[in-house]
């Protein structure tokens, strides 16, 4: 098996158990000081986010860029901050598109 298959294989596990985030992303991983580093553990399921939130747009590529160089707490905070504005922003857009 491939790594993408292998990926696919914990989604659909995800998707047969309807399992929500809490087991990739718990928030315990986000709460504390802002100085507070921000690990692997904490980065890396956001960035899984901001890339299935990224597909079919491609709006999110600094966001993305930026989580990579994010180091402590406070800038993964400001890129989520961030990506959901685009996110919003692109949802008003979609419904001032289908009016």
């Amino acid at each position: 098996m491939k790594e993408e298959g292998f990926v696919n294989l914990a989604f659909n596990k995800i998707k047969e158990k309807e399992m929500n985030a809490r087991f990739i992303a718990n928030q315990a991983c986000y709460n504390g000081p802002d100085t507070r580093k921000l690990d692997f553990i904490a980065k890396a399921p956001l960035y899984v986010a901001l890339s299935v939130m990224n597909d079919g747009f491609n709006d999110l590529d600094t966001c993305m860029k930026n989580l990579e160089k994010a180091k402590i707490l406070k800038e993964g905070k400001e890129v989520v901050d961030k990506a959901l504005k685009i996110i919003n922003n692109r949802e008003k857009i979609i419904e001032e598109d289908e009016d």
